[in-house]
């Protein structure tokens, strides 16, 4: 069953109704191991040549992410430890932002490099299978 969001505010809403099933303290701890989950299906999904897409990952809370991070990570590890950091600033119901801003991310998610076509789109699935 798909669910969709007419808006952010009933997005929020959804989750606050979701969150009173939950005891407040296993509620975080989930929030962020879903977090973890989908970026680490993107972060090593992302093709790579010389690392700037993959180093391109970002997060942020309750905002977009805006701005390219200008970084080149190969292996992913560097990426992947500055959203880990990033996520200690994560607080009950914030609204998650995992973006790249790489400009060519839409292209490579469509497959124009020959590899890994629609690795964020698998893993946000794959995700979302788990965490039903």
């Amino acid at each position: 069953m798909e669910v969709k969001f007419s808006n952010e505010l009933e997005f929020k809403a959804s989750l606050a109704k979701f969150a009173d099933k939950l005891p407040e303290e296993h509620l975080l701890p989930l929030q962020k191991m879903v977090v973890a989950e989908v970026a680490e299906g993107c972060i090593e999904g992302t093709p790579v040549d010389q690392g700037r897409a993959r180093g391109g990952w970002q997060i942020e809370f309750n905002r977009q992410v805006s701005g390219e991070t200008g970084k080149l990570d190969k292996e992913g590890g560097a990426t992947k430890a500055a959203i880990d950091a990033g996520m200690l600033r994560m607080r009950p119901f914030d609204l998650t932002y995992l973006g790249n801003d790489v400009p060519y991310i839409v292209p490579l998610e469509e497959g124009h490099s020959g590899q890994n076509r629609g690795w964020v789109k698998a893993t946000v699935a794959a995700v979302n299978a788990k965490f039903r």
